[in-house]
């Protein structure tokens, strides 16, 4: 898990230490615009290039209380999509950097919310396959500090990590090779994770679900010597006035696409 560590200050940004100081710059009609108050930086933005496109990140000489200054650009917009979207960017093109200061726009609770989703967004990584060198040893950020003085910045940053990890993990299986992961082993993952959450969780094999008439998954199932398998969640929570039930389906190897689609369109 390569999530960092979600911090707040209510110091200026310039006076907060870190490795690296994260401006925002958006691209306007009249040229690059940056989202604090410089006057200096903002008269160099054009002599260092900088557009405020999307993705754009430049590094700097940095401050008194920074080693160096990264400007990372937000096109047009400074809306929360725009700053998740920026944060996230930033994290993932500042690998090797232990201690970052996000100084984006986060003067509200949505605001706030967006840039610290994006800062844990960005910071994944998935390295379980990869060996030390070659740059792979660059991870991300180990902590983020957003200067803010937006109330309950806590609560905003708290429910950012549990979003952000969430994510991770999803992200991990996804990444997971066919090999390494199989119905047998998601289902063990899947209780492992209801259970950090208080949720009830049972797993149905192949004999249960012969038991429970589930023709369909066992005859696609057959196909493969790992046997399918259904994970059944239940969380009650206190005072619930109704059922909800959300159903879905979790495939780790299928060319099923083999068999319907015509072969003109999979060959190379």
């Amino acid at each position: 898990m390569s999530l960092p560590s979600l911090e707040i200050s209510t110091q200026p940004a310039i006076d907060i230490p870190g490795q690296v100081l994260v401006l925002g710059v958006r691209s306007t009609a009249d040229g690059p615009e940056l989202l604090i108050e410089d006057a200096a930086l903002q008269a160099a933005l054009g002599a260092i290039g900088a557009t405020g496109s999307a993705d754009q990140l430049l590094r700097l000489p940095g401050s008194d209380a920074a080693d160096s200054i990264a400007l990372i650009g937000l096109g047009a917009a400074t809306d929360a999509d725009a700053l998740r979207y920026a944060a996230g960017s930033a994290l993932r093109q500042l690998r090797g950097v232990d201690r970052v200061v996000l100084a984006l726009p986060a003067d509200d609770a949505a605001s706030l919310a967006a840039v610290a989703e994006g800062a844990g967004l960005g910071a994944y990584r998935f390295a379980g396959y990869k060996s030390a060198g070659n740059g792979e040893d660059r991870g991300p950020a180990s902590a983020v500090v957003i200067p803010t003085a937006v109330e309950d910045a806590a609560a905003i940053l708290e429910r950012a990590r549990v979003v952000a990890e969430a994510v991770h993990r999803v992200r991990d299986l996804v990444n997971t090779p066919a090999n390494d992961l199989y119905p047998g082993n998601l289902a063990e993952r899947a209780a492992e994770l209801a259970a950090v959450a208080g949720v009830d969780a049972a797993i149905l094999d192949e004999d249960a679900l012969a038991a429970g008439g589930f023709g369909g998954l066992l005859g696609v199932g057959s196909g493969s010597p790992r046997g399918p398998r259904m994970v059944r969640l239940d969380w009650n929570p206190a005072g619930a006035e109704r059922h909800l039930a959300l159903v879905g389906k979790g495939i780790t190897f299928d060319t099923g696409g083999s068999r319907s689609s015509r072969p003109r369109r999979w060959s190379a």
